[in-house]
């Protein structure tokens, strides 16, 4: 480009107080316009646009291409930019692009200590508020769960990680709770409970159904069933979730019967239900009215 060849060697004589100066900020993520207009208003760097051709998207694109700012472009799904500088917490990038979401799924469960990080970043930004999607009946859920779990076209790739943004149902961030990083970083994610929820709801985004049921083995002795019943009560979902729940409840093998009831009062239950979507030959529990996955039952 043109201004690599005329304005290069100025930006080279100037680099080090440029960095110095974006330092100074203790700033690491910057979104297009706030870069843009803190860049503008340096009197360091004012000299350089009023006496060359310069303009803020070419000192940008010097920084990325020279220096230590690095730019994603993000699918929310429209495509939004961040411009990282030095070295930034992977966990720090999301709360930049959305500051009222918050991890959740299979992030939230390595946060708690159930998962290992799998190079996937779950960060939830709830939609706004809308009215229940109609009257529930056996033929809706059966086509529901005849096809695939949809997945959030939201996806980005970055430095080896897949960031998914969701865009959950509106729950007022109902227990969402503050948590550290390894390095101190304090994040917002969901707390146990609402996180087993979550990921009964969509396997998908935390590894299935197989590593849902090893999340809620694992998550006994740190579990409140109390609290897991309230949640899925306040979430006041259309489908039957806690059939769901209850099934898992049982079959992790490491509760107690009335831990088991706690799922039973939701009952009588009305319809038969489905633990994972689109199961190919599944096995049916009479106790819970729900489809489960042949491979079940080996465990």
């Amino acid at each position: 480009m043109a201004f690599k060849k005329q304005l290069l060697p100025i930006l080279n004589a100037n680099k080090e107080t440029l960095e110095t100066t974006i330092d100074a900020t203790g700033i690491q993520i910057w979104k297009t316009q706030e870069l843009k207009r803190f860049l503008r208003a340096q009197d360091s760097i004012d000299s350089i646009f009023r006496s060359t051709s310069l303009t803020v998207d070419n000192l940008i694109k010097y920084l990325t291409e020279y220096s230590h700012l690095q730019q994603i472009k993000f699918r929310t799904p429209r495509i939004e930019n961040l411009f990282l500088w030095r070295s930034v917490n992977k966990f720090a990038i999301f709360p930049a692009l959305r500051p009222d979401g918050y991890y959740t799924h299979q992030t939230a469960l390595y946060f708690h200590g159930l998962d290992q990080f799998l190079n996937s970043i779950y960060f939830n930004h709830e939609q706004p508020a809308r009215p229940s999607s109609g009257v529930l009946d056996q033929s809706r859920i059966d086509n529901a769960f005849s096809k695939g779990q949809r997945l959030t076209s939201a996806r980005t790739n970055y430095d080896d990680i897949e960031y998914w943004l969701l865009n959950g149902k509106q729950t007022g961030r109902y227990e969402v709770t503050t948590m550290k990083t390894s390095d101190n970083l304090e994040v917002q994610v969901t707390d146990l409970e609402r996180t087993l929820v979550d990921i009964t709801v969509r396997p998908a985004y935390a590894g299935g159904v197989h590593n849902v049921l090893m999340a809620y083995r694992q998550a006994q002795p740190n579990l409140s069933i109390q609290k897991l019943a309230d949640t899925i009560r306040a979430l006041k979902y259309v489908y039957p979730y806690y059939q769901s729940v209850g099934f898992y409840i049982d079959a992790a093998g490491v509760y107690d019967e009335e831990d088991s009831r706690q799922f039973l009062n939701f009952g009588p239950f009305q319809y038969d239900f489905y633990l994972d979507y689109k199961m190919i030959n599944p096995h049916y529990s009479e106790k819970w009215k729900l489809y489960y996955p042949t491979s079940f039952i080996s465990l």
